[in-house]
């Protein structure tokens, strides 16, 4: 089985992988892991593998159907001091992929493991809903969630347009046949405290016992 194969059969059982997006980009490893499987057991693996911060990634339509805004285009209406800390482009050339922070209305304070993994699992329901033509999400959406909340949501812009963790994320979703809304956290080296080095970031997905696979392995198979 190619490493693609191999990822998108992960996924779909509700297990876990490894993106590494390139030196030219971030140079970082993610996890990812479907939100609708979100677990408090993996979610606490996510914090101990990963040690960066757990997000979830939503597709590009699926986004919009949920009304989801860009975290930079909120900010820039603000007449608050939020507007001159507006970063428009990260050190590698991308506009930020943040969106809005959420909890669900069931979870507590929203941080722990229970709670985080409840909203995420209620993310991936409601995005199903959305990817399948629920319009009406967006009012569902707007009654089940609360903001600021504990799980940071990044909206994709499409792999056509940037080739981040988010974008890949979604589109491995859709290839796997999952909802497009994928937990991902970025793997720290718990050593030095920067990036894990692929070299680093193998051997804690072997830990995982998640398939690792590079930006450029997911963009040679779609071409």
């Amino acid at each position: 089985m190619d490493p693609v194969e191999r990822a998108l059969s992960s996924l779909r059982k509700g297990g876990f992988m490894v993106v590494y997006d390139s030196k030219g980009r971030e140079a970082e490893a993610d996890i990812f892991l479907g939100a609708e499987f979100a677990t408090p057991s993996k979610i606490a693996a996510m914090r101990t593998y990963g040690g960066g911060l757990v997000c979830v990634a939503i597709g590009e339509a699926e986004s919009e159907a949920l009304g989801l805004p860009f975290m930079a285009d909120v900010m820039v209406k603000d007449k608050s001091i939020a507007k001159q800390l507006i970063l428009k482009r990260a050190k590698y050339g991308d506009k930020s992929a943040f969106s809005v922070s959420v909890n669900h209305n069931s979870t507590f304070t929203g941080i722990t493991d229970t709670d985080r993994a409840k909203t995420m699992r209620e993310l991936g329901k409601i995005v199903r809903k959305a990817e399948n033509g629920g319009q009406s999400q967006k009012q569902a959406f707007s009654i089940s969630f609360k903001a600021p909340g504990h799980v940071q949501l990044l909206r994709s812009s499409g792999l056509c347009n940037r080739k981040g963790h988010t974008e890949m994320a979604a589109e491995l979703a859709r290839m796997a046949g999952i909802a497009p809304a994928v937990a991902l956290c970025e793997m720290l080296d718990g050593k030095t405290g920067k990036a894990a080095t692929v070299a680093v970031a193998k051997s804690m997905a072997k830990k995982l016992r998640a398939p690792f696979l590079t930006g450029k392995q997911l963009m040679e198979a779609l071409e």
